[in-house]
């Protein structure tokens, strides 16, 4: 009897193959660590909601710092998906994570509050 195999197996594992793909993940953790920081520090009181970035610069530093990590982990991760063919979900989800800051400031954006 003849076993005939998939020609390209599913090997979609949680562990990035490539440098590009280590580096898209820990660009995504950086930011999904930043933005948990930035709402604990809201939800304990333990910094003041500015009215604009520039009423507070270490709080519009630290916004910006989450937008650039989360475009930074949108690039790598789409160079380590398509250029190096890492399928590990953990890229996929970093370069996931890194959508979200920017989808809300784009948001926020159209909606005239920027």
């Amino acid at each position: 009897m003849v076993k005939h195999g998939s020609v390209h197996p599913d090997k979609r594992s949680s562990v990035p193959q490539s440098r590009v793909g280590r580096w898209a993940v820990a660009l995504g953790a950086l930011t999904l660590t930043s933005v948990v920081l930035i709402l604990l520090s809201l939800a304990f009181d333990l910094v003041d909601l500015p009215g604009s970035f520039g009423d507070n610069w270490w709080f519009g530093v630290w916004g910006l710092s989450i937008w650039a990590t989360g475009l930074a982990s949108i690039g790598t991760g789409a160079v380590a998906i398509i250029r190096r063919h890492d399928r590990s979900w953990m890229v996929v989800l970093a370069t996931v994570l890194g959508f979200l800051p920017v989808a809300l400031l784009l948001s926020e954006a159209v909606l005239g509050k920027v």
